[in-house]
């Protein structure tokens, strides 16, 4: 008989990958009009990198020449983002990449990568995307595992941004999926 570990990272899909991540700790947990701006802006910006990795477009024969066109001045529009996002890094102070792995619940990582040390709340920062400068926010509170491993457990995410993030979750899970098999 299979032991199954229970997680608190809930029974969605989970993606592990390694990306800029920093955690402040906090004495107190964000009031709740905090939270409703922090869920519309993480909202927004997964937004925004759904439209940066989902710009595949179809095009019939007839339409050709002008979905050239698009895919031409789409891929100068990501150069030119990837460069101002490359000229904002080297000018402020980025965290480090770090291990983790991400659910729509919370993140699960090595608490001396995100110097967590005894702290119980604290705020996370995601850089999710290299095109886009600004990190997803969330509050945490901190569960502490066997081996220094930690999970931070997502607080006041509303349904809406729970959803957004479950899709982009999903989104990078099939992507890898995709990428181990060769599509």
């Amino acid at each position: 008989m299979e032991t199954i570990e229970v997680t608190p990272l809930g029974d969605s899909f989970i993606y592990s990958r390694c990306i800029p991540a920093d955690f402040q700790a906090q004495e107190q947990p964000f009031p709740s009009p905090k939270l409703l701006d922090i869920n519309g802006r993480n909202k927004h910006l997964l937004h925004m990198i759904n439209i940066l990795e989902g710009h595949s477009l179809e095009s019939e024969e007839e339409d050709e020449a002008i979905y050239q066109e698009i895919k031409r001045v789409e891929m100068k529009v990501d150069l030119l983002l990837l460069m101002m996002n490359k000229l904002i890094r080297s000018t402020h102070n980025y965290p480090p990449e770090v291990s983790l792995s991400l659910s729509a619940k919370g993140v699960r990582v090595d608490a001396d990568s995100l110097a967590i040390g005894q702290h119980k709340l604290g705020i996370l920062q995601l850089y999710l995307h290299p095109l886009v400068s600004e990190p997803v926010v969330f509050s945490v509170t901190v569960n502490r595992l066997k081996n220094n491993c930690v999970h931070l457990l997502f607080q006041g995410v509303n349904e809406g941004m729970n959803d957004a993030f479950e899709k982009y979750i999903f989104r990078q899970h099939r992507r890898e999926i995709a990428g181990a098999k060769g599509l």
